[in-house]
């Protein structure tokens, strides 16, 4: 017979198990999202800009001066300003690498379409070309 205080009682087990599990349903996303492939983050950043532009927002994609990928909103202002682009913040719109593309930008549809698009990702000396249908499917390679 084992004399009193040695081992852990079955709450203390439970505790420490509950603990970890609920740490691995936080990390597990985003453990994720470092490890994607290009092309399933490229395919979740169109799939929620698509999303967003059947909820009628005008949104984009486009390939900026430093050659990095981003998405935009058109605002308009009650001014004489007219419309302006907004820069959004995707939680799948983080590449390592720098863009490159002939049409450097891709436009989506309230019919959650958007306009073809070909481009590719350089990342040292490695490069990733993608083609992207008018329905926002992402293919690795040219079609």
């Amino acid at each position: 017979m084992n004399g009193p205080g040695k081992g852990f009682t079955l709450v203390e087990v439970l505790l420490v198990v509950v603990i970890m599990a609920s740490l691995a349903l936080i990390l597990a996303p985003r453990i994720n999202m470092e490890f994607a492939s290009p092309q399933v983050k490229l395919q979740r950043t169109f799939e929620e800009l698509s999303e967003m532009a059947s909820e009628g927002e005008r949104v984009r994609l486009w390939i900026d001066q430093r050659e990095e990928l981003k998405a935009q909103k058109l605002v308009f202002s009650s001014e004489e300003e007219g419309s302006t682009w907004q820069e959004l913040d995707l939680k799948w719109l983080y590449f390592d690498g720098k863009w490159k593309a002939e049409v450097k930008e891709c436009y989506f549809f309230p019919d959650g379409s958007c306009t073809p698009w070909n481009l590719s990702l350089q990342k040292g000396s490695d490069e990733f070309p993608f083609t992207i249908t008018v329905t926002c499917t992402v293919y690795e390679g040219r079609l």
